[in-house]
């Protein structure tokens, strides 16, 4: 039998991560976090949907955005937020 759904997802971890999150988007540049929002909005998630400038624009904007350093800022987040959990 599975567990209820409120004990499957360690909530703590959610958050730590949605915060993390949200620290590393705000510290984006507000012109690149508009332009960036734009074209994922225009793509609908299919990268077809965009011409040519506009995906090597998007991976500019993407290397802006630095989405390794969070990844990691994700990471160490949810490892946080695991070890508070267990306590």
């Amino acid at each position: 039998m599975r567990a209820p759904l409120r004990k499957a997802i360690p909530w703590l971890m959610l958050y730590e991560v949605a915060r993390a999150s949200k620290s590393h988007w705000d510290s984006v540049d507000p012109g690149d976090r508009k332009r960036l929002t734009e074209l994922l909005r225009k793509s609908k998630g299919k990268p077809q949907n965009l011409s040519a400038g506009e995906r090597a624009e998007l991976r500019e904007l993407a290397k802006r955005v630095q989405l390794v350093r969070l990844g990691m800022s994700a990471a160490t987040a949810a490892a946080l937020g695991r070890r508070a959990r267990k306590r």
